[in-house]
C-alpha cells in the first residue's frame, strides 16, 4: 500500500479524498496539507511516495508547489488534481515534476485507476472533453 500525502486549500476537500482513498483501500494517508508551506513540511517530514495535489492553493500555484516537492523529494509522484481543464496549467504541471493530472469532476470514477498509473511509472491524463491542444 502506498502512503499519501494530501495538498488543497479546501478543507472539504482533504476530507473527502482521504475518506475515499482509505475506503476504497488505495493507499495510506499520512498527511494532509491546506497550503505551501504545511505541503513541504509534511512532505519532508512523511516522505510520501505520492502526493496529490491541488493546482490552485489560494495564496500560490500548485506548479510552484509541485516544482519545490521535486527537489525535495525527486522519487515522490505527484498526481495534480484540479478543476480547471486549462492547457497552461497541465502543461504547467507536468513541467514542474506532476506525472498525471486529473479533473476533481473526474476524481470519484477515476482516481483508482490514476493512482495505479501513476504509481507503475505511468502518467495518467484525464481532463475531459474541454481542454484545447
Amino acid at each position: 500500500m502506498y502512503t499519501v500525502m494530501l495538498v488543497d486549500d479546501q478543507e472539504a476537500i482533504l476530507i473527502e479524498l482521504r475518506a475515499m482513498i482509505e475506503a476504497r483501500g488505495l493507499a495510506r494517508v499520512v498527511a494532509s496539507a491546506t497550503n505551501a508551506r504545511q505541503a513541504e513540511e509534511c512532505a519532508a517530514l512523511h516522505r510520501p511516495e505520492l502526493v496529490l495535489l491541488d493546482v490552485s492553493l489560494g495564496e500560490e500555484s500548485g506548479i510552484d508547489v509541485a516544482a519545490r516537492l521535486r527537489g525535495l523529494l525527486p522519487e515522490t509522484r505527484i498526481l495534480a488534481l484540479s478543476a480547471h481543464a486549462n492547457p497552461l496549467y497541465v502543461r504547467g504541471m507536468l513541467k514542474a515534476g506532476a506525472c498525471g493530472y486529473l479533473l476533481k469532476d473526474h476524481v470519484h470514477a477515476e482516481l483508482d485507476e490514476a493512482i495505479t498509473a501513476v504509481m507503475s511509472d505511468s502518467s495518467w491524463m484525464w481532463v475531459g472533453d474541454g481542454l484545447d491542444q
